[in-house]
């Protein structure tokens, strides 16, 4: 075996080892959001790796939202805002959504309004929510908002809009509302007795969506999610969105802004083996095409090749060469064989049209041809088979009609000489 043709061998087994070492040594970088509070990719007790998990086990459209605020879609979707704020952080002066994020353009927040004048529900949680809708978004109507400690530990009852009662631990609710605002209670706070205490969720329509306001963040926690009824709390929160919608939990707001350009989104743990596989069927396809094959070789002559189109080939190749009296002895050759026949003065010459009839046979003819005591078609035979000089293309073509018409005469003699339908001569 030589050593081109073990080639293809070692680009295979190269390709084999690559993907041997990329599967053992392949290792996913840790989640967007690994350790940061409010994330759906964190797994401590501030995370909600649980909250997204719930939501997809029970069919909710949940998934952490972490393009840029211009790219929200529109529609009856909901913008899920997490807190995402550290217990020990708690008492900071400056709102997370300036931390490293740009405020114009594609990242300003009034993409977030756009979102909710267009049909969209955002859902803000705690203080730093209601913060972001006074100073980034602007709502005048947040000025009436305030949050409170509530009395006592423990869980407490909460009534739902839709008069459902659940058990939650929250200890922040918001302050009495002005019963003139724009703001109304969806969920709030009942005592032992059914009496409405303080309300822990509300909501206001702007233009063909709604925001909606959380008092306390901590009851979506990966830490408190599975106590009492948050998870349900969760679940009836996340309802609101219409049927089919999207729950889009928002990791943007707490930094994790991905640009979404093709080589991050191609090395994405999402979409790490679609990558692999694509990069296997290009070096499988370059090794197809790179591997030597048989040169190109001319395509086999055909036998059926029309002799009539060689020699009208050969005419004009000779024409256009300036030689058209190299087509004479071929016409001359083919109306002596038919003359000859009908006279039957010998046999046919194979394969001698091209040079066309010798003296000799010239001779025997015009002999045959003056003993039949036709000395005038001798004379033709012997001026156009022999005598006659082609100097262009119109002395051939009058050369080819005095042959035919010496063939023709030639054919009319034997024929009465003869008596019958047999042409000859008897010679």
């Amino acid at each position: 075996m030589n050593r081109a043709s073990r080639t293809p061998g070692w680009i295979a087994g190269a390709i084999l080892v690559f993907l041997i070492i990329f599967a053992v040594f392949l290792q996913p970088g840790a989640r967007p959001g690994t350790g940061l509070a409010g994330s759906i990719g964190s797994t401590e007790d501030d995370g909600r790796r649980a909250l997204a998990l719930m939501f997809d086990g029970l069919g909710i459209r949940a998934e952490g939202w972490r393009q840029v605020p211009a790219a929200l879609p529109p529609g009856g979707h909901v913008v899920w805002m997490a807190d995402g704020r550290r217990d020990a952080r708690e008492d900071r002066d400056e709102p997370r959504f300036d931390a490293g994020l740009p405020q114009v353009g594609m990242h300003a927040p009034e993409h977030y309004a756009e979102f909710v004048e267009r049909g969209g529900t955002l859902i803000v949680e705690g203080r730093d929510g209601l913060e972001f809708l006074r100073e980034d978004l602007e709502y005048a109507s947040a000025e009436e908002l305030a949050i409170t400690t509530l009395d006592g530990d423990g869980p407490r009852s909460v009534r739902l809009h839709s008069g459902e009662t659940l058990r939650v631990g929250a200890n922040l609710a918001f302050e009495p509302l002005d019963p003139v605002g724009e703001w109304r209670e969806i969920a709030v706070v009942v005592d032992d007795e059914g009496l409405v205490d303080l309300a822990l969720v509300v909501e206001i329509p702007v233009g063909a969506g709604r925001l909606i306001a959380v008092a306390d963040s901590r009851i979506f926690a990966n830490g408190s999610v599975g106590d009492e009824d948050h998870a349900l709390f969760a679940v009836r929160l996340a309802e609101i969105a219409r049927p089919g919608a999207r729950v889009l939990l928002d990791e943007y707001s707490l930094g994790l802004w991905q640009s979404g350009g093709p080589l991050e989104v191609a090395t994405r743990p999402a979409m790490a083996w679609f990558t692999i596989n694509a990069l296997i069927l290009v070096l499988a396809w370059t090794w197809m095409r790179a591997t030597p094959r048989a040169f190109p070789r001319d395509p086999e002559p055909l036998e059926s090749f029309s002799p009539v189109l060689r020699a009208r080939a050969q005419a004009r190749l000779f024409e256009r060469a300036g030689h058209v009296a190299l087509l004479a002895p071929g016409a001359r050759g083919a109306a002596y064989d038919r003359i000859a026949l009908c006279a039957r003065i010998g046999k046919r010459r194979e394969g001698r049209h091209a040079s066309g009839p010798t003296e000799a046979d010239v001779a025997r003819l015009v002999t045959a041809l003056e003993a039949a005591s036709e000395p005038h078609l001798a004379e033709r035979a012997l001026e156009v088979l022999q005598a006659r000089r082609i100097t262009s293309r119109a002395s051939l073509e009058q050369l080819a009609r005095d042959l035919g018409r010496l063939e023709e005469d030639v054919r009319a003699m034997a024929t009465e000489v003869r008596g019958d339908r047999t042409p000859g001569l008897g010679v």
